[in-house]
Formats: structure tokens, sequence, C-alpha cells
């Protein structure tokens, strides 16, 4: 009965795996060449859970999502292989000290639900959703220096 449940399993499991690999070589299949070389270069070990084609102001952008040693990762490529922008979530505890420093003298009761960083070619931005003392959510948007750039 054991064995049954064992190879029963070992055949779910590698069907799953052969069907994110198949998924991760057709949503490769969409991108230019010098794309996916540098993707694949700057992270070797990401598998790509999306893919979007984007025409902005006449210049054709790829933006790719994928997933790494369980980080969620979405950077935006021109059509050249060139990166315009990268977006990464992190757990709060991997903050600048800054960054923390600044958010727990503005909201001392909050508590951290989400952090994604950005960066972008003006320079490295956190966007950090806190939950505050009255239940009430709020979006910040922090400078790597630890300034409080804005507030949604």
């Amino acid at each position: 009965m054991w064995t049954r449940l064992l190879f029963s399993l070992a055949a779910v499991l590698m069907t799953a795996s052969i069907s994110l690999a198949d998924r991760d070589e057709r949503l490769r299949a969409e991108l230019p060449p010098l794309v996916e070389k540098y993707f694949d270069m700057h992270y070797p070990f990401a598998r790509i859970t999306a893919v979007a084609r984007k025409v902005e102001q006449g210049e054709e952008h790829f933006e790719i999502q994928s997933r790494d040693y369980g980080q969620q990762r979405t950077v935006l490529f021109q059509s050249n292989g060139a990166v315009l922008h990268t977006r990464v979530t992190m757990a709060g505890s991997d903050l600048p000290r800054f960054v923390s420093e600044s958010i727990r003298d503005a909201h001392p009761r909050a508590r951290i639900r989400q952090v994604t960083k950005d960066y972008h070619w003006t320079g490295i931005t956190y966007e950090i959703l806190i939950r505050a003392h009255d239940r009430n959510t709020q979006r910040l948007n922090v400078t790597f220096d630890g300034r409080v750039a804005g507030t949604s």
C-alpha cells in the first residue's frame, strides 16, 4: 500500500514539474533573444511565470514576472535587452536600517505587511504596505535613505 502511494505521489510531482518546465519554455519563446539572454545571465535559477509585451511611446518593452527562491520579481526590458525597471518583493526584516527607522518614527505601532523594492534609473525606492494600530492599511513610498516620498 505504501509503495503504491509513493509511486502515485512521485508521478504527480513529476507531472507537475514537467508542466512547469513546459510553461517556462513556452513563455521564453515569446521573448527576443537578447532579452532572454540577459534574463538568464542575471537570474539563472528563476522560473518565468508570465511575459507581457507592451508598446509605450512607440517602443516595444517586455515585462517578465518570475519567481526565484520564493522571491517574486518583475523586470521590464527594452527589446534590445536593456533593463528599464526591476521590482522585487522582500521581507520587512530585510529593509535597510534608515528605511525601517523612518517607518518606525512616523508610525510607531504599525506592522509591515508587504515590501517591494523598485530599481529605477533614478535610484532605489521601497513601496511598503503597513497596517496601522487602527487596522487601516496605508501604502508608503520611501527612498533608500529613509525619506517618506509619499503615501496612498
